[in-house]
């Protein structure tokens, strides 16, 4: 009696076992393994990242980096001077370089209210309004000029002002920001 009973449960409980074990390794196994293997990788990466960085190598490279870079730093022209006014010696620098490129500088003023006073860039920049008079081409050559020079410092805005019937030459108004050196420490 026994063993009939079992034949005829053993045909339902083979079947209904082996759904039972691929539905839990679908569902429950497989996501584990690829959720191990995933953290395996990472686990490998960080290795490797962490090696690479304690090499001495890395580090070397790393401290050769920081001090060529401060060595550029340390070359550049800044427009605020030990010994000098910032806006004397701006003044100079771009005098001389109007001059290479037939241009007359008219007027430079310091701006100090041309970033809002909450703004983190106006402690960062000097800010000039500079009026220069001369043809356009000199104008491109003293635009390139000035951004390809060894000064922090950038041209912010352009204004043209026709020049009259007597004088040909137009006249053209610079906005100029330039880096403060304490502004990168």
């Amino acid at each position: 009696m026994l063993a009939r009973h079992l034949r005829k449960h053993l045909i339902w409980m083979i079947p209904s076992y082996i759904f039972i074990a691929l539905l839990a390794n679908h569902f429950l196994i497989l996501p584990q393994n690829k959720m191990i293997e995933q953290f395996k990788r990472e686990k490998e990466q960080v290795e490797y990242d962490y090696m690479s960085i304690t090499t001495t190598d890395f580090i070397s490279s790393l401290d050769k980096v920081i001090k060529e870079s401060n060595i550029q730093i340390e070359n550049f022209s800044w427009v605020d001077g030990k010994d000098i006014d910032s806006t004397l010696n701006f003044y100079n620098y771009l005098y001389t370089k109007a001059k290479e490129v037939n241009l007359d500088l008219v007027k430079i003023s310091i701006i100090d209210s041309y970033f809002e006073k909450k703004d983190p860039k106006a402690k960062q920049y000097y800010v000039w309004n500079v009026q220069f008079t001369g043809n356009f081409s000199n104008v491109l050559s003293m635009i390139n000029i000035v951004e390809n020079n060894q000064k922090f410092v950038r041209i912010e805005e352009i204004k043209i002002t026709a020049g009259t019937e007597q004088d040909e030459s137009a006249t053209y108004n610079f906005i100029f920001l330039a880096i403060k050196r304490n502004a990168l420490q």
